[in-house]
C-alpha cells in the first residue's frame, strides 16, 4: 500500500488493522484506481468501508473502472455543452442560414474531433442528412459506453 493510500483511508477514520484488511483485498489492484475509486465513491453518504467494498466490486468486474468513468463523464459533459451548438446548427439549417450552419458545424466538428466523440451521437443523426432530426443523450449514451 502507497502512503498516499494509506494516509487517505486514515484520514477516513479507518483503524490501522481494517486498512490492513483492506490492502490484502485491493492488492492486486492499480493503487491509482483504488485512490479514484475511494475518492468517487466517498462523494455518497456511507462509511469508509461501505465505499471500499463498491471500490472492489467496481474493480473487480473491471480493472480500470474509475479510469473508464472519468472518460465517460468527460465525454459526456462535453457532448452535453454541445448540444446547445447542435440546436443552432439545426435551427440555422431549419431556417436556411446556410453560412451561419456551416460556421456552427466546423466548430462542432472541431470538438468532436478534438475530444474523440462519436460524431452521430453528438448531432443525434447524420448531420448532412435533413431528414434526420432526432437527437441522443448524450450522458446515456457515455454511460451505456462505460458498460459496454
Amino acid at each position: 500500500m502507497t502512503p498516499k493510500l494509506r494516509s487517505l483511508l486514515t484520514r477516513a477514520g479507518l483503524t490501522q488493522k481494517a486498512i490492513e484488511v483492506w490492502n490484502r483485498k485491493l492488492s492486486r489492484y492499480d493503487v491509482d484506481q483504488v485512490i479514484k475509486g475511494f475518492k468517487s465513491e466517498s462523494e455518497h453518504a456511507g462509511d469508509a468501508d461501505a465505499h471500499l467494498q463498491i471500490v472492489l466490486d467496481h474493480l473487480k468486474e473491471k480493472p480500470d473502472y474509475y479510469t473508464r468513468l472519468d472518460k465517460a463523464m468527460g465525454e459526456a459533459i462535453v457532448a452535453a455543452d454541445l448540444r446547445g451548438w447542435v440546436d443552432d446548427y439545426k435551427k440555422a439549417r431549419q431556417y436556411g442560414n446556410v453560412g451561419l450552419a456551416k460556421r456552427i458545424k466546423v466548430n462542432i466538428d472541431k470538438e468532436v474531433q478534438k475530444h474523440g466523440l462519436d460524431r452521430a451521437e453528438v448531432y443525434g443523426s447524420d448531420p448532412d442528412d435533413p431528414r434526420q432530426r432526432e437527437s441522443v443523450d448524450p450522458i446515456k449514451a457515455a454511460v451505456d459506453k462505460l458498460l459496454a
